[in-house]
Formats: C-alpha cells, structure tokens, sequence
C-alpha cells in the first residue's frame, strides 16, 4: 500500500522500481521480483484505477485521495506447506517522485 503527501493542485507521478519481497519459509530464503508500479496524482481523476500494461502497473488517483492505496503486486505459488508460517517478509521498493515536495511509500 502507498499512503503519498505533497502537490495537490498538479499532477505528480510516483514510480516504483526494482522492488523486490524476501521471505524465509522452512528455513529456505525466497525473492520474488515485483513488477514496476506508476501512481499518477491527478486532480482530475473521480476515481482510482489500477491496470497492469506492458508488465507495469499503472494506478491513476484523485490528488486528494490522501489515503492508502495500491503500490503493486506479484502472484506466487506457494512451494509447500509453511509449518510455523513465513517469517520475516520483508518489501523493498524504491519509489521516485515527478514533483518537488512530493514523497510517498
């Protein structure tokens, strides 16, 4: 999820790149490569949308959504049975914003 705070009078776009999510299931590390996400900040959107084009996921907003909303994601069949479930999972992206002022992630 992206919960971003900035320029509300413009468009900004963040994009998100190289993420990656690492786990440890049965004492075996896991990384899974998460396809690149574009939000884009509009104050014309009335809704938020989200499509996956060309291997990218690509999210528009209305500016004053203000609240969390999709990053991305990435589908994963489980290799087995988690006895003790999966621990730690952790989610690196690194995100870039078009407009000064603007952060997010």
């Amino acid at each position: 999820m992206l919960k971003a705070s900035g320029p509300g009078s413009s468009p900004f776009t963040i994009d998100v790149k190289g993420s990656a999510i690492q786990f440890t299931a049965n004492g075996t590390p896991y990384t899974i490569n998460v396809p690149d996400a574009q939000i884009t900040f509009s104050p014309s959107a009335t809704t938020a949308t989200t499509t996956f084009t060309d291997g990218t996921w690509v999210t528009a907003v209305p500016s004053k959504l203000g609240s969390n909303m999709f990053l991305g994601g990435v589908p994963c069949l489980a290799p087995g049975n988690f006895p003790g479930g999966v621990s730690p999972v952790t989610w690196t992206p690194v995100a870039v914003a078009s407009a000064p002022g603007a952060a997010g992630v």
